[in-house]
């Protein structure tokens, strides 16, 4: 639960954090064999942006404690369960206008799935903490317009103390400006719109960011002769340490945004924004004509090799796009190296436009499975990068499979070195409803996959056996269209809530997202530990909300349960085409 009356989380990250000299590691430690010095030297948390300008910090080692253990570590004296697993920290972000109310939308961090990568960020920025990208709003009254920008900020070690829980709401982060965010006119011209990609982040009006991602390259990554040609003495400074890209993505466009992992001031300074949008990649899929809706982004992923990015849409197309971000370093160089040499010359010509754009010469893939928007995307990897690896053996040897889920609640698998545009596995009925994000861990090879059912579940990656699952109250209704037009939602009634007389442990059924059903759900573990099907009910993902409509979810309306917890009586409303069983008559 995060801290603060009436305080929501608009975005999460994983991250890893050093730890601090008081805490037993070293500033600036480099990876180890030794399993023992490596667990001393970092952990694994999940940061996560509020509504009130905060980021709030939980341990993941703290989630497998129990609650009164993870309250005494963070010297929390409200130990009832009720009161939630609070955070361990809580940041108040500033900006340069202190008295702007802030709002977190959006939280990132470069190294969130590799440990290795993040240690070598840590080495090459020269500090003992966490960086992250963010996207800020902001707005200073009511009266005011609301602004938003990108922007960084790095998140310290944890030093413990028993006073911790007293200086929790001293703790400060400077938030450093990247680049600012524009909405133009839906009717801008492409000048218009040219012009405002010079100095922001800029997108049309009704194109809200839905996503942000990032990643981190190391020098021993990059292609050498990506840049060869163009190479000047503050390029080579610049990408000394390797580089740093953030992907912000709109519903019909996104921008590549290239950071410096040592922001010496006159990189702060130069006239060019590392900054490149794409507009072309959206125009049009395959040879079929996309409504404006249906040729939205609605998922996004970057390979683990750092070369490839991929989109998922509404349509259910999957675009993939190829050395994107060498094409991206590639032309911000020969930007820099041409208004270097017309600053030496005194000439005032912006050269940017006469150079070939990425958006014109970057090359892509459309593979087409899903009939329904792709929420979901992930690289799953058949490199596995263990301890002391040369990551740059990722960008010849590993096999990029592409993770893709949707609505119709199937996780498909696309070999991408194979050049197939057909999947190649399937995996049906993963959950009662669909799909809506997934995250491959490339060390392990297992599968995340999050469902609207509420159910967290892990898949092999190799053979794609189910490892677990955890089911929790699935309060979601299954279906993203609802009721068909003109057509009333049917009442169902409460939901009901009754205890085992055997186990104690709760009975819930007329849940939105489990229809049919009846869960027994432990509040002290925050899980389903079993499940009853009452109605049998197949879901079956719709194609068109108005003219096929999806089959009525059956409903468990009345529920009793004997005294001795073995009998069990129950009223239920199913979908059917009988006449004469189960039908209503006027009496």
């Amino acid at each position: 639960a995060p801290s603060g009356e009436g305080v929501d989380i608009h975005a999460i990250s994983l991250a890893w954090l050093p730890t601090s000299d008081k805490a037993g590691g070293a500033k600036g430690d480099v990876v180890s064999d030794d399993e023992d010095v490596e667990a001393k030297v970092g952990e694994w948390v999940i940061l996560a942006g509020c509504s009130n300008g905060t980021i709030q910090e939980w341990t993941v080692a703290s989630l497998s404690v129990s609650h009164s253990s993870y309250c005494a570590s963070i010297n929390n004296v409200n130990k009832s369960f009720e009161s939630g697993r609070g955070p361990r920290r809580c940041f108040h972000v500033h900006s340069s206008k202190k008295s702007m109310k802030l709002t977190i939308v959006h939280l990132t961090c470069p190294t969130a799935s590799d440990e290795a990568a993040s240690r070598q960020l840590i080495e090459d920025t020269k500090q003992s903490a966490s960086l992250v990208y963010m996207l800020v709003k902001g707005q200073e009254d009511e009266q005011s317009n609301e602004s938003s920008w990108l922007a960084s900020c790095s998140i310290p070690p944890f030093k413990g103390g028993n006073n911790h829980a007293n200086q929790q709401h001293k703790l400060t982060l400077q938030l450093h400006t990247l680049a600012t965010v524009k909405y133009a006119k839906a009717k801008s011209s492409d000048e218009k719109m040219g012009n405002y990609q010079k100095r922001h982040i800029c997108f049309k009006k009704g194109e809200e960011i839905f996503g942000l991602v990032s990643v981190y390259r190391p020098k021993s990554c990059m292609e050498e002769d990506a840049r060869m040609e163009y190479a000047t003495d503050e390029s080579e400074e610049r990408h000394a340490s390797g580089d740093l890209f953030v992907v912000i993505c709109s519903s019909h466009g996104f921008a590549v945004y290239q950071d410096s992992v040592r922001r010496e001031s006159k990189v702060e300074k130069e006239a060019v924004l590392p900054l490149v949008h794409f507009t072309r990649p959206i125009k049009c899929t395959q040879n079929t004509p996309q409504s404006k809706e249906t040729s939205a982004f609605s998922s996004v992923a970057i390979s683990p090799d750092i070369n490839d990015l991929a989109f998922g849409r509404v349509s259910g197309h999957i675009d993939i796009i190829d050395n994107i971000f060498d094409s991206v370093t590639t032309f911000l160089e020969k930007v820099r190296k041409r208004n270097a040499q017309r600053a030496a010359n005194g000439d005032s010509t912006d050269w940017s436009d006469s150079l070939q754009h990425p958006n014109m010469t970057t090359v892509r893939r459309i593979v087409h499975w899903h009939a329904h928007p792709v929420r979901a995307l992930s690289f799953l990897t058949a490199y596995g990068r263990h301890k002391g690896s040369d990551r740059s053996l990722a960008s010849s040897s590993l096999t990029k499979n592409l993770i893709s889920g949707g609505e119709e609640s199937v996780l498909a698998t696309w070999q991408l070195d194979r050049n197939s545009h057909r999947p190649s596995h399937f995996v049906a009925r993963v959950g009662q409803g669909g799909i809506i994000h997934t995250v491959c861990c490339q060390h392990s090879g297992k599968i995340i996959i999050s469902c609207a059912d509420n159910s967290i579940q892990c898949y092999s990656g190799s053979n794609y056996d189910r490892n677990w699952v955890e089911q929790g109250l699935a309060s979601v209704p299954l279906h993203e269209e609802g009721p068909s037009a003109g057509e009333e939602p049917l009442n169902k009634g409460p939901i009901i809530v009754l205890k085992d007389p055997i186990t104690s442990i709760p009975m819930v059924t007329n849940l939105p997202g489990a229809p049919g059903m009846i869960h027994w759900y432990d509040p002290k573990a925050a899980s389903v530990v079993g499940i009853l099907e009452v109605a049998p009910y197949n879901r079956v993902s719709r194609r068109d909300p108005i003219n096929d409509p999806h089959i009525p979810a059956p409903a468990v309306t009345h529920l009793a349960v004997g005294r001795n917890g073995k009998d069990m009586v129950t009223v239920d409303i199913v979908w059917t085409e009988n006449t004469c069983v189960g039908s209503e008559y006027n009496l």
